[in-house]
Order: C-alpha cells, then sequence, then structure tokens
C-alpha cells in the first residue's frame, strides 16, 4: 500500500483531543519557558511575592523593570503554573514559584541561574526586554527580525479555515497589507471571482508575483513593492490584515489602521488572526508572547485589546466569526471605517 493510500485510510478517523494539543504545544514552548524562569529568577520575583501576593506595577518598581512587560512576562508563568494570578491581578506565591526563592531550603533557584544562563538561548533578550521595554520600532533591524519570527511561528501559514466563512460577495477590489505573502489573498481571489487583488509586499515582487501567475491569478492581482509607513495602497474596498496585527505594537497598529481609513474612507476591514483565550491557563500564544517581546515589535493580544485598537484607529467592528474550536483559535473580526 503507497504512503499516501495509507493517509488517507488513517486521516479521516483521527482525531486531535485538547489534552493532546495542549501537550504538543508546551513541548514546543520549552525552550522559552526555560528563558522566562531564568529571568524571574534573576529578578528575585519569588523573594519578593513571598509574603503576599503584590500588584504587577509595584514588582516592577522593586525590580526596576518596564510594567508592560513584566505582566507578559508574569502572564506567560502563570499560565504555566509557576506563581499565582489573583482575581485582582495580584501575583502571588505558589509551590512552584517557592522552588524560585533564594532563602528555602533546597531551592532550585541556584540550578536554575546556573544551568538556565547556557541553556536559555534567548534569555538575555528576554532580560532586556523585560527591563527596558520592546526596543524601538525605528530600529532599522526591527522588521527584518520579526518577519524572520512570523516566518518561524507560521504567521505566513496556510490560510485561517475561518476565511472561508467571510462573505465578499460585494467586494471589488482586496488589498492584502502588512501579510508580506498573499497566500490568503489568492484564496480569496479563486473563492470570489468577481474581485481583483492588490498585494503590498515589502521587497522585490518577482517571488509573489510568480506564485500569483502559477495560481492563475497573474492578471487579477497587481503587486507592489512598499511599507506601509510610508504609504498605503489606495483603490481598493476591502483591506486585509492577515495575522499582522501581532507583528507590531499598539502604536504601529493604530498608525496602520488610521492610514488605511484615512487612503479608503468607508472601506470594509477584514482582521484575521489568533488571539489571547480568555483566563490565564496554558496556551501556546503566551509562550509566543515573549518572543515577540524579546526578538520583535510586536505582541498577542485579547480580543478585548484589538477591539480598542480598532476603535481608537477609527474603526467599528461589525461581525465576529470563530473557527469554533479550541480557545486561542483564529478569529475574524469584521470592521468598517467610521
Amino acid at each position: 500500500m503507497k504512503a499516501e493510500q495509507v493517509v488517507a485510510h488513517v486521516a479521516p478517523r483521527a482525531t486531535v483531543s485538547g489534552i493532546d494539543r495542549t501537550l504538543v504545544h508546551g513541548l514546543l514552548g520549552g525552550v522559552v519557558a526555560a528563558d522566562a524562569l531564568v529571568v524571574s529568577a534573576e529578578l528575585g520575583l519569588a523573594d519578593l511575592v513571598a509574603d503576599g501576593p503584590r500588584p504587577v506595577a509595584e514588582l516592577a518598581e522593586l525590580t526596576e523593570t518596564d510594567p508592560g512587560a513584566l505582566t507578559r512576562l508574569l502572564n506567560a508563568l502563570t499560565s504555566l503554573g509557576v506563581f499565582e494570578l489573583g482575581p485582582d491581578g495580584r501575583i502571588g506565591a505558589n509551590g512552584p514559584a517557592t522552588v524560585l526563592r533564594a532563602d528555602v531550603p533546597g531551592s532550585g533557584r541556584a540550578l536554575v541561574l546556573s544551568h538556565g544562563r547556557d541553556l536559555a538561548p534567548g534569555r538575555e533578550a528576554l532580560a532586556t526586554a523585560v527591563r527596558q521595554g520592546q526596543q524601538s520600532v525605528k530600529e532599522p533591524a526591527a522588521a527584518e527580525r520579526t518577519d524572520a519570527l512570523a516566518a518561524v511561528l507560521g504567521f505566513g501559514a496556510a490560510p485561517p479555515p475561518v476565511a472561508q466563512r467571510a462573505d465578499l460577495g460585494a467586494a471589488r477590489v482586496i488589498a492584502d497589507v502588512g501579510s508580506n505573502c498573499g497566500r490568503l489573498l489568492g484564496t480569496l481571489l479563486k473563492a470570489w471571482p468577481q474581485a481583483t487583488g492588490i498585494l503590498q509586499v515589502r521587497g522585490p515582487v518577482q517571488k509573489p508575483a510568480r506564485q500569483f501567475e502559477l495560481a492563475g491569478l497573474g492578471e487579477r492581482c497587481a503587486i507592489l513593492s512598499g511599507d506601509w509607513r510610508e504609504s498605503v495602497p489606495g483603490g481598493a474596498d476591502v483591506y486585509l490584515l492577515n495575522r499582522v496585527s501581532r507583528r507590531h505594537s499598539d502604536d504601529d497598529l493604530v498608525d496602520l489602521l488610521t492610514r488605511i481609513r484615512r487612503e479608503a474612507p468607508g472601506a470594509r476591514l477584514l482582521v484575521f488572526d489568533h488571539l489571547l483565550p480568555p483566563g490565564n491557563g496554558f496556551h501556546l500564544s503566551r509562550l509566543e508572547d515573549l518572543l515577540l517581546l524579546a526578538h520583535a515589535r510586536g505582541r498577542h493580544r485579547t480580543e478585548e485589546d484589538l477591539r480598542a485598537l480598532l476603535e481608537e484607529a477609527g474603526f467599528e467592528v461589525t461581525e465576529r466569526l470563530d473557527e469554533h474550536s479550541a480557545p486561542g483559535s483564529e478569529i475574524l473580526l469584521d470592521a468598517l471605517a467610521r
């Protein structure tokens, strides 16, 4: 029997449980979790909450760290079961946190510090980001690092399934801004043959142009070289942000959204992305957020966070679609410029 026949026979019966998904995601996040443990031990966070819970702002002041960045570090650690996040937002101790204390017999703090510094390759970058906040988005290499990290984290992977539920029957021109790959745009153009597309990429256009030609879409999509920070393509009635929001800081994302609204008043905006799930249970995105904190300019957000930024930029969400699967799955926010 050929391999493809085996796959075809087995795949329909296979299911993925939430427990199995969480296990695999936890293994993927192991390196980032080690970085987080080392940085928390260096800051002495466990000792600071030994006598009772403290607000994150107070911990940031005591450790001379950036409050926003420290919040993201502690969100990841509490989701891993290290430290307790109280209903009032304060951070408290628990069993695993006690292991990181310096004054407890049998403490593992020295082990974490000595071995972690050698085995946690991203520790220095994460420690710097927690102390100083994310580096300036104007830094020359920031965009390139963000693109590289986006590729590793699958930002340009297969189009989200929820995209199939978007109704674009009235769309004339669909513009893809910021994704730098155009995979979702190509999928939507095939599904909605009345529409044409615009893809803005940073850098040479030959590769994406060739991909659209091979897909039979070469004559229906214009490929433009440019950076949205300089200009956003005009002439579209629908704009796509496909896994773009997590690439940017809050200020940059509001800037991008505002540019779209000014370029195309009344345009429709489709935002596809993973969002942080409600609560503080484990989810790989909480560890991915530390990678974005340490090495790029972006961040993962809750749906509430993203809606607030859309409203600040002058957009009103008119519809929400999701995959009806695991918490943290990709969603679509359909919005109109006010």
